[in-house]
């Protein structure tokens, strides 16, 4: 018989390192069944644990001819010998292909939501503490207790309640004291928890006890992949779901807005973002028709309709980060401005801000947004071509600042966020003021601008590619001093940074700009102008 300190010392330290994975069934795969067969004896005089037991009573199927076909998985059986009853469809008991905390193995590939094939039973340990030693055990209940599910268990009387609290442990990391390891079994003695009062009992689970990721994950089948992700706009959810989940997308849709009280409308993008306004086609999967939304980002509320405009969750950290590099009284030219995530926060600091955007949709929420905030008298709101912005709004103004403002201190900042074409407008400050009576002499330092340019890299080397594409359009080397800011990754090589530079004197005043690109830009025609400060409308 194996000696009992020996066995203890196994499933001890075989839990220790398998904290995730039963050390049960780890034993199970590994000790012969004869010995199992002793570990039995041994534990029908000493009585360790029912998991134990269990592990010890599971006879191991010799595989017949049939059985040696190593695509087949082995059958398994329950405690009493039976054949697991209730099987995935490759044939897998539920508790082999799902952890017991899991949703019932019957709802993989459900495409109409059955809140009823939720009802799962589990058995679960649990362990009558007082209350008043709680706080002092908390932070070692931690990661065994069953948190994700609200259950209720039938443990102790109604007066009893009143002293303690029972601590019920996840079914998929306890089955038994033992599992806690010696230490913890010390603390909880030490702190005059009686172990002798564990017990286990049956709890039952459904729909609600699951988090919308849980039961995704038991639904959508594992060779599909998941839904990888999805962005929150106001009470909007945004998912980009690739072609093999759109079988499964009204029932995504459907978990995701159940399980997010706060959502009201879960949309899916069906097309690429259209260069021209930087929206893109989606259809709601469930919820409200409704896509005008308010998000409040860096302290600062925005509105504008969802379906309509451009707008990304992941740029928060990027628009704050050029905002805190501007101070009072600096001038910002926003040509790609969007609903304003750069300007308004601009307009905030007490920045002079003139901000573009060739959407009308996006002009009117900038317009609105700008107002919102109380900084209407800051922001100046034009619905503009980049180009002809830069060409009847910015140069205009920086001639106006140089003679009016000479001695000004502030500096002037270019805000160019539309990386998917931003780069190929830097070639408008090349020559920019050289058709204009002023010395580039006499030209003052704060007023050269300081362009933020975003620009997707796409190559092995994504960073040197960025550098390449503003570098062409410029028709120059970048300045020693630029730098280029990595800002988000894309996809596969591909990734968003951020090249940001002091325009040289000599390229804003140069004479000899390529007349073949001039004269192109020239005899384009641009849209219907619109231009006026923000509490004009």
């Amino acid at each position: 018989m194996i000696p009992l300190h020996i066995f203890r010392t196994t499933i001890r330290t075989i839990s220790f390192i398998h904290r995730k994975v039963s050390a049960v069934r780890y034993v199970s795969n590994y000790v012969d069944s004869n010995i199992r067969r002793q570990i039995l004896d041994c534990l029908q005089s000493q009585r360790i644990c029912t998991s134990a037991r269990y592990m010890a009573t599971s006879e191991k199927v010799e595989p017949t001819c049939a059985q040696n076909d190593q695509s087949k998985e082995p059958i398994r059986f329950q405690t009493d010998g039976s054949e697991a009853s209730q099987t995935s469809p490759n044939g897998l008991s539920e508790t082999d292909v799902h952890p017991k905390a899991s949703p019932p193995v019957s709802v993989l590939g459900m495409k109409v939501l059955d809140k009823e094939k939720f009802l799962k039973k589990v058995t679960v340990q649990a362990l009558p503490v007082r209350r008043k030693k709680m706080k002092l055990l908390a932070k070692y209940f931690g990661e065994w207790t069953f948190k994700e599910c609200p259950v209720t268990v039938k443990g102790m009387g109604t007066e009893k309640e009143k002293d303690f609290k029972i601590v019920v442990f996840h079914p998929d990391k306890v089955t038994c004291v033992e599992d806690l390891g010696e230490d913890f079994k010390n603390k909880l003695i030490e702190a005059e928890v009686d172990l002798s009062e564990w017990f286990e009992d049956d709890v039952e689970l459904n729909y609600d006890s699951w988090k919308a990721k849980e039961i995704l994950l038991a639904i959508i089948p594992k060779e599909l992949g998941n839904v990888s992700g999805y962005s929150i706009v106001g009470h909007i959810i945004h998912l980009n779901l690739r072609e093999n989940l759109l079988e499964y997308k009204e029932i995504i849709g459907q978990v995701l807005l159940e399980k997010h009280h706060y959502i009201r409308t879960v949309v899916n993008k069906l097309s690429t973002i259209d260069n021209t306004f930087r929206n893109f086609k989606m259809e709601i999967l469930a919820g409200e028709d409704d896509t005008i939304t308010t998000v409040k980002e860096n302290g600062v509320t925005f509105k504008f309709d969802f379906a309509k405009v451009y707008w990304n969750t992941r740029l928060g950290t990027e628009h704050a980060r050029i905002a805190n590099q501007l101070q009072r009284g600096d001038l910002m030219f926003d040509v790609f401005a969007g609903v304003g995530p750069f300007a308004v926060l601009a307009g905030r600091r007490g920045v002079d801000v003139f901000a573009n955007d060739l959407n009308p949709h996006s002009y009117e929420s900038l317009l609105e947004n700008a107002t919102l905030n109380k900084i209407n008298t800051k922001v100046t709101c034009s619905n503009l071509d980049g180009r002809d912005f830069i060409r009847s709004v910015m140069k205009p103004e920086l001639l106006r600042r140089w003679q009016l403002d000479y001695m000004n201190i502030h500096k002037t900042f270019v805000v160019m966020n539309l990386p998917g074409l931003a780069v190929t407008f830097l070639d408008e400050f090349i020559g920019l003021l050289s058709d204009k009576a002023c010395d580039q002499d006499e030209y003052p330092d704060h007023l050269l601008p300081f362009v933020h340019c975003h620009v997707f890299g796409k190559a092995d080397d994504t960073r040197q590619a960025a550098r390449e594409l503003a570098e062409e359009n410029l028709g120059e080397s970048l300045p020693d001093d630029a730098t280029i800011k990595f800002v988000r990754n894309v996809a596969p090589n591909k990734d968003m940074y951020c090249v940001a530079f002091n325009v040289p004197r000599h390229l804003l005043f140069r004479s000899d700009k390529n007349t073949t690109t001039s004269q192109q830009h020239a005899n384009e025609e641009p849209p219907e102008k619109k231009m006026k400060p923000c509490d004009e409308q």
